[in-house]
């Protein structure tokens, strides 16, 4: 399971298989490279796949079998399997549902993300502090449970990112510039894949896989940054890190 425009695998997508009657087989979760593999009897089948955030089946790349690194892509044709003990692996690319955030609202949602973990993380310091008081097996599964959630929540909320930050910069002062919005878009469709807003020191990435791509960059007072066009299409490994530094020039004074 993959994204049709990134071309980065889909996790924790629903995939269900069927018979031709609708007659439920099996239903999968893919994992963190986005794969899943049926073991199916003789017979004639058709998979059926959701995710928050995407569609299926693709719409950019109905017509074609072949994409990048993956082959035989499945767009819910029926799969003839004539004899037991088959494994059901297909390609699936999803389309991702664009939504273009304004700078505004991914500015107050990053701030709001890291209340919430300042919050999450004060929550399990006082759970720990009443274990350490009053010692009651409750507090022990009620801190324990804690753990898990946060843990959780951090893996759903905040995918694990590569080590390599490309830096957006003012050009005059040459000094970081935080709570800069950047945006990795594909170069084919024009489509924004994903934003991200720079931290403290200015940084960003993007993970991605074998495409062609630009970033943009914008905060308020700056005018708008653009890189040149990033080709990734014949990357090893199937795509790379994008972390070029980006300069951005403040906006002059308005006549």
């Amino acid at each position: 399971m993959y994204n049709a425009l990134s071309k980065m695998p889909v996790d924790l997508a629903i995939v269900r298989l069927l018979r031709m009657n609708g007659k439920l087989v099996r239903t999968l979760v893919t994992d963190k490279l986005g794969r899943y593999a049926f073991l199916v009897e003789e017979g004639q089948y058709r998979i059926e796949t959701s995710r928050p955030g995407y569609k299926f089946p693709s719409e950019y790349l109905k017509d074609k079998r072949e994409d990048a690194q993956y082959t035989e892509l499945y767009h819910g044709e029926e799969i003839r399997v004539a004899e037991s003990g088959a494994i059901i692996t297909a390609n699936i690319p999803l389309d991702p549902v664009e939504i273009v955030k304004t700078t505004r609202r991914l500015v107050l949602e990053s701030i709001g993300r890291k209340i919430q973990n300042v919050l999450a993380l004060f929550s399990l310091i006082l759970t720990f502090v009443a274990l350490v008081l009053y010692r009651r097996p409750y507090l022990v599964g009620a801190f324990v449970f804690q753990i898990a959630l946060y843990f959780l929540f951090r893996r759903l909320a905040r995918p694990k990112q590569p080590k390599n930050w490309g830096i957006v910069y003012d050009e005059n002062t040459k000094k970081p510039v935080s709570f800069a919005v950047a945006r990795i878009v594909e170069t084919q469709y024009n489509k924004v894949l994903e934003s991200r807003v720079t931290d403290g020191k200015g940084r960003y990435n993007f993970l991605v896989g074998n495409n062609r791509y630009y970033v943009s960059v914008e905060k308020p007072g700056y005018e708008v940054s653009k890189t040149p066009e990033i080709d990734l299409t014949k990357a090893e490994k199937g795509g790379g890190v994008i972390s070029v530094d980006i300069g951005i020039k403040p906006k002059g004074p308005t006549a």
